[in-house]
């Protein structure tokens, strides 16, 4: 896990030739393997008949250059993982498992210039291709020509007949070209541009403070202008894939270079292209979700996170980076500027800011003529609900609807109803895999659950007494649904969650749709607070205000807080006025009203002075090693050990809570528990880890289980 192999070059290799970068195929536990070289030595600390020859050298230069390697072993040893395994999270699929790093030749169908129209007069089809191609000298690309309704099979069948050919194209970055916006900036927004562009030159960790439609994606923009100007590339992350589509769109619209896309939804073969464009200096902007952290750029000179507050920049199994962090480390090491964007920044960022470390600007106006929403908190105790909705937002929605504005209904809760229940003797079904009730689902009709996937059809019986009275308790998104397609059939209603947008592109549809006003009422979960720009969504309804308030994470007030701003953020967004109605059984909550009244940031001041108080990050560093097995008492055991080598290398600086049930114990079939580590400051900390990392691997039950280590832990769940 945590070390490198050594392997005799193979024979006739020069050694000069061999440079770190270069990937080897190699043999591995009888089978052969892809490994990258790390370095090329004259001896080994394994005698050398014991050690096996490389099969092949497969590069001929090095694939990612001394930058990346040198990102890599920060990683390793930050987040005390072995290179290996970094390098299998940095590199895409193909890369890692040999393909050859090029990128396939351009090339465009041209119609040959002797070719006879009599040939074709009685299929309209080639007739059609051919007329496109003929107002297209330079020719046409396969997806260039689908754009003109001009099927693979119509070119294939004008190939066949030698009307037209494919001729390769070489790929030339083309001449920067900016359009002008037609968006006139304000006083905050080019004081924010002036102040970054000042010190364009160097490192800075600049963090936008700017309240939701404050124009901070202008912002941005002007600043990958300069960027491409100065021959630079610049690197854009976004929490989710939903929100490439409207950011790719954009900067297309204002750029005409190449942009490469980076996210979990494309194939191996698209992600390797978008990669190797980056490398090689085609792509000028690179958008993507956490993992294009880790593109190599051959000219970076910028990097952009938008909505950096958000959760899914941190990854939650293999390797647990958060791309923010290292997203900085990687700005630091290249002495370029970082940008990190949010209207309900993080308390970390926050802090850091205060204390000087970050660059810290406000944008505290909404651009254009947007205007701050207006709030209202909506006591439904001992009101009738239907559904889950009270009357008074029915009206209120019907209001909006009659003036031709858009309503966005949010509920972090997808499915028809979170739980099935026996009406006569109280029975809920469960999943037998996870300690967690089974979401009922209409399309289709089943029972799923959330945690591990897990399915089963319907009960329709209660397997305790046999009544058939069984009840879908509480609300999900399809249950919203439902009652509004009932309450409002004439209006087009549009739910956005993880089950309606699995299909490709279908949230790009669905985004296309609203914007065009093709939807009257939104239904969504958090999919819907990220980034989007709807104009005429005037009312945001949140029809629970209180879950956030109420959990065991220390860090549940601080995400609910920025989701139910990130929500309201998506009212009032243009020359119309919005508002925002919180429905809630507890309107006198403290941190409710301070977040209502004074904004996110006095809620923020207020948790970093409870987390003060209490030791808490960012005021002092975690780690949490999780272990599961299939056998409780085993998982037990060996963090029991844990902290027995824990303590034999006890500091005063160093705090051991646990080992303790996770808070779902049981989850797939495994049982799960953790132990914290709590240090005052990060050197201690990560000294620490070093030494017991090693110790834990010879521990007898450490293949027994499977255990993690979490730096910097942001989900103690």
């Amino acid at each position: 896990m945590f070390g490198t192999f050594d392997y005799l070059l193979p024979e006739q290799v020069d050694p000069l030739s061999i440079k770190a970068g270069m990937r080897a195929e190699v043999p591995f536990r009888n089978q052969k393997k892809i490994g990258i070289i790390l370095s090329c030595n004259t001896s080994s600390d394994y005698p050398i008949a014991k050690i096996k020859p490389a099969t092949q050298i497969i590069d001929e230069q090095p694939i990612v250059d001394e930058a990346f390697l040198k990102l890599a072993y920060w990683l390793s040893e930050y987040y005390h993982a072995g290179i290996g395994e970094v390098l299998a999270v940095m590199l895409p699929t193909s890369i890692r498992t040999g393909h050859e790093c090029t990128l396939p030749p351009l090339t465009k169908w041209v119609l040959d210039a002797a070719f006879d129209p009599s040939k074709i007069k009685r299929a309209p089809k080639q007739k059609h291709a051919t007329e496109i191609l003929a107002k297209h000298t330079h020719g046409l690309s396969s997806e260039e020509a689908k754009q003109y309704n001009i099927s693979i099979q119509t070119l294939h069948s004008l190939q066949e007949k030698n009307i037209i050919r494919l001729k390769n194209i070489d790929v030339l970055a083309p001449a920067l070209q900016i359009k002008a916006s037609s968006l006139e900036l304000n006083i905050e927004q080019e004081d924010a541009i002036n102040n970054i562009s000042s010190q364009f030159e160097e490192y800075n960790t600049w963090v936008i403070d700017g309240v939701t439609g404050s124009g901070k994606t202008e912002v941005y923009l002007k600043l990958i202008e300069k960027a491409l100007q100065q021959d630079k590339q610049a690197l854009v992350l976004v929490p989710e894939i939903g929100l490439t589509p409207q950011t790719i769109a954009r900067f297309s619209d204002r750029f005409n270079v190449e942009i490469a896309v980076l996210h979990s939804g494309l194939t191996d073969k698209e992600r390797m292209h978008a990669w190797i464009k980056a490398k090689q200096g085609l792509a000028k902007i690179i958008i993507g979700t956490r993992s294009a952290v880790f593109t190599p750029m051959n000219n970076l000179g910028l990097i952009i996170i938008d909505e950096a507050h958000d959760a899914s920049f941190k990854q939650q199994d293999s390797l647990r980076y958060h791309a923010r962090n290292v997203a900085i480390k990687r700005a630091q090491s290249t002495n370029i500027p970082i940008v990190l964007g949010s209207a309900t920044h993080n308390l970390e960022t926050l802090y850091n800011a205060q204390l000087k470390r970050f660059k810290l600007l406000h944008l505290h106006q909404r651009a254009g003529f947007a205007t701050t929403p207006s709030f209202q908190l909506l006591d439904i105790r001992n009101h009738y609900l239907k559904e889950g909705i009270s009357p008074q937002i029915i009206d209120t929605i019907e209001k909006t609807l009659a003036r031709k504005e858009q309503v966005l209904i949010f509920l972090n809760r997808r499915g028809y109803a979170p739980a099935l229940i026996c009406h006569h003797c109280g029975w809920i079904a469960e999943c037998t895999r996870c300690d967690a009730k089974l979401t009922y689902h209409l399309e289709p009709l089943h029972l799923h659950c959330h945690h591990c996937d897990s399915t089963k059809p319907l009960f329709h019986h209660c397997p305790e007494c046999q009544s058939t009275n069984l009840l879908a308790l509480g609300l999900g998104t399809v249950k919203v649904e439902t009652v509004l397609n009932e309450l409002f059939p004439n209006n087009n209603i549009i739910r956005i969650d993880r089950d309606s947008t699995r299909r490709k592109k279908s949230m790009a549809n669905f985004l296309e749709a609203i914007n065009n006003g093709d939807a009257d009422i939104l239904i969504g979960t958090q999919m819907l607070a990220k980034g989007h720009h709807f104009p005429n969504v005037t009312l945001v309804i949140i029809l629970d205000g209180d879950s956030g308030f109420f959990s065991s994470d220390f860090r549940a007030t601080e995400n609910f807080g920025q989701l139910l701003m990130q929500v309201a953020g998506r009212a009032g967004r243009a020359e119309k006025s919005g508002h925002v109605i919180i429905q809630t059984r507890n309107p006198d909550h403290p941190q409710l009203q301070s977040l209502i009244q004074n904004g996110y940031n006095q809620l923020a001041q207020d948790l970093l002075n409870e987390r003060q108080a209490a030791s808490l990050p960012p005021y002092s560093f975690l780690s949490l090693i999780r272990a599961h097995s299939k056998n409780a008492h085993i998982t037990h055991e060996f963090l029991e050990q844990v902290k027995a080598l824990a303590i034999k290398r006890h500091t005063t600086t160093i705090k051991i809570l646990g080992p303790i049930p996770s808070p779902m114990s049981k989850r797939s079939g495994n049982y799960h528990s953790q132990l914290l580590l709590q240090a005052h400051d990060r050197i201690s900390l990560k000294y620490f880890l070093t030494i017991l990392m090693q110790d834990i691997t010879r521990l007898p039950n450490a293949k027994k289980v499977r255990w993690s280590l979490d730096v910097d832990p942001t989900d103690l769940m």
